[in-house]
């Protein structure tokens, strides 16, 4: 069995510039030991005998195992319904946007760091509570995410049934199936308004027109300043005047060019 043993800080930091040139996101060395666990299955699937070579081999251009490492790397806490009051604000805002011509302008909304599902399935579940006619056509939500493992899994729509008898706000039940005695299956109906997708927020987006709503909640404290500004400033562009911006519970934005604050990390694109 492959046994490394500890990583080096010299290891690490080689481990850190990968993470932040292919993703942005910041390693610090309190993250070491668990950089060093999630990369130890790593090397034990690849017979790698060291986190040197294993760096080496990142280095050297291997892009299927820079994503194997990206996978490893992320770390994803979500649930169904996190921070209700976001939820709140869309079904009221859903509402009045409905009241447009959505044949030629259809609602659009962007999950932009969905992890294994949760937060794209609770636009749609909101959607549906605030629209009951909503069918793609006119209600689409792009759900992305930088890990290819947690996309699969949110495409799947299939959860733990205590993962939603937890969840912090009512509704779900017309949305999704009984599979087995423990588990639910997003419905057919709610899967329908979710396009799901690998994507790098770092690199170029294939993203064509503008989102009333755009969710990029606990993804912006991994990056650093200048990260963080030119992130804020490309997601400005992309949300329509009017449109909302959602943020994580701990994130706060220091330029708020464009934008106004009208509740907990929620934010207005001013006209």
């Amino acid at each position: 069995m492959i046994d490394a043993g500890e990583m080096t800080a010299a290891d690490f930091a080689r481990f850190a510039a990968l993470a932040a040139e292919a993703s942005g996101v910041v390693l610090t060395d309190a993250k070491r030991q668990m950089v060093r666990s999630r990369l130890m299955r790593r090397l034990r699937a690849l017979g790698v005998p060291s986190f040197a070579d294993y760096a080496a081999r990142l280095e050297d251009g291997d892009a299927a195992e820079l994503q194997n490492f990206l996978n490893a790397i992320t770390t994803h806490h979500t649930g169904f319904f996190r921070e209700p009051h976001h939820f709140d604000t869309l079904e009221t805002a859903v509402k009045t946007w409905s009241s447009r011509n959505l044949d030629a302008e259809p609602i659009k909304i962007w999950s932009a760091a969905c992890s294994s599902g949760q937060e794209p399935y609770s636009i749609g579940v909101t959607l549906l509570r605030a629209a009951p006619d909503a069918r793609r056509q006119r209600f689409k939500v792009l759900a992305t995410d930088i890990d290819t493992s947690v996309v699969a899994q949110a495409a799947a729509g299939r959860y733990r049934a205590s993962d939603l008898q937890r969840a912090p706000r009512p509704g779900w039940t017309p949305y999704f199936e009984a599979v087995g005695d423990a588990e639910l299956q997003a419905s057919s109906r709610l899967k329908a308004l979710i396009a799901f997708r690998r994507l790098n927020l770092l690199e170029d987006w294939p993203i064509r027109g503008q989102f009333d709503a755009i969710f990029c909640r606990n993804v912006i404290i991994y990056f650093d300043n200048e990260t963080k500004a030119g992130l804020l400033r490309r997601l400005r562009a992309v949300l329509k005047p009017g449109g909302l911006l959602f943020l994580g519970h701990s994130e706060t934005l220091a330029d708020r060019e464009g934008l106004e604050s009208i509740g907990r990390t929620t934010f207005l694109k001013k006209a």
